[in-house]
């Protein structure tokens, strides 16, 4: 595992990864139910809100408040971090860096969309398979393609699953990682402190070798 670029503190992307998992994990379940035939609300919401924050992780909005508590400063380059552990591109598949903004703002991405073409057929939920040519798709999963419109997006439901598949696997081996490298991680103790290195030892990046 490659880690001579990496800059960001070992125990910020530690507790990144442990809070990434359980969003994967969601969206997998959920995906594979959708593609069971278990296409409703539920699905679909749990699918897209997991899947788009799993993306936020790795391509986080540029828009976002990086302000507050200096966070730009003090790690301008975990997302990169986290990316380059895992082999990821710098952008992101099937849009996921974008859906979540779009679901947070979901009434304004309906209001877009309605515009466009006011009089014009349309579709919320349901199925979508036999809709005709032109259809304004605001939510709905086409069974024949395997692709789930939402908001105007395309998005291939077996192919996210997949990636986020794999993307578990990796993960869960650089968690280890991390946790050989930072031995207390996860039992609520802190990080030792050598004696004469003060503050220092205790901001040891993933990096160091050890």
């Amino acid at each position: 595992m490659e880690w001579k670029s990496i800059t960001t503190r070992g125990d910020l992307l530690w507790l990144m990864f442990t809070q990434l998992t359980p969003h994967v994990q969601v969206a997998i379940k959920a995906g594979k139910e959708i593609l069971g035939g278990k296409y409703n609300v539920e699905t679909a919401s749990s699918f897209l809100f997991s899947a788009a924050v799993v993306g936020d992780f790795f391509w986080p909005s540029e828009g976002r408040d990086r302000n507050k508590f200096d966070v730009a400063d003090a790690f301008p380059d975990r997302a990169r971090d986290m990316r380059h552990l895992l082999g990821l591109p710098d952008s992101a598949p099937t849009d996921l860096d974008r859906i979540r903004n779009d679901l947070t703002h979901v009434d304004e991405r309906l209001e877009e969309l309605f515009v466009q073409d006011p009089d014009g057929p349309m579709i919320a939920w349901g199925d979508g398979s036999k809709a005709r040519e032109g259809t304004r798709r605001y939510m709905n999963f086409a069974r024949e393609t395997g692709i789930l419109h939402s908001l105007g997006r395309e998005i291939n439901v077996g192919e996210v699953v997949a990636w986020l598949e794999n993307l578990l696997a990796r993960a869960s081996r650089v968690s280890f990682e991390l946790m050989l490298r930072h031995p207390n991680l996860g039992s609520g103790g802190e990080e030792p402190v050598q004696e004469g290195e003060g503050e220092s030892s205790h901001r040891d990046d993933a990096h160091e070798d050890r």
